[in-house]
């Protein structure tokens, strides 16, 4: 392996069919700390963000837009699906520049917990479920007993 080569954990970077390069890596915490996250590697300057909705005070994922030495940049992270996907619009973005802006991101460690716990079980939602499981359980002993075998 020679030093041009990357890590073996490093995220694999493609070119799509019209040069441009992306490559998909483990998601990354929140949009707030990798914002904060981003203002360390120099020469970097935010042009867009975006979050979306998600359930229980969670972002379903956002959307980072930025320009790095002149070449527009994006990073999306998914959390549903697990992945951060970076990008560079640019077909003319240099490779390790590219690879630059990911290891600087991917460097910053894993994601906070995407699982959210279940509510409390309280009472109503206690009765709730089992007038659910009457409401199975009472039809089928009905069943069994009326058509059994004498």
């Amino acid at each position: 392996m020679s030093t041009a080569d990357p890590p073996d954990d490093a995220p694999h970077v493609r070119r799509d069919g019209a040069g441009r390069l992306y490559a998909q890596a483990d998601e990354l915490p929140d949009l707030p700390a990798v914002l904060a996250h981003a203002h360390l590697l120099a020469d970097l300057h935010v042009t867009s963000t975006a979050e979306d909705a998600g359930v229980a005070g969670r972002a379903r994922g956002w959307t980072l837009g930025f320009t790095c030495q002149g070449h527009a940049f994006a990073i999306r992270t998914d959390y549903h699906a697990g992945v951060t996907v970076y990008s560079a619009a640019d077909p003319g973005c240099p490779e390790p520049l590219f690879r630059g802006v990911v290891a600087h991101f991917d460097g910053m460690g894993p994601a906070v917990a995407t699982w959210v716990p279940p509510p409390p079980l309280t009472g109503r939602r206690l009765l709730l479920l089992f007038l659910a499981a009457l409401a199975v359980a009472a039809p089928l002993v009905v069943f069994l007993v009326l058509f059994r075998k004498p």
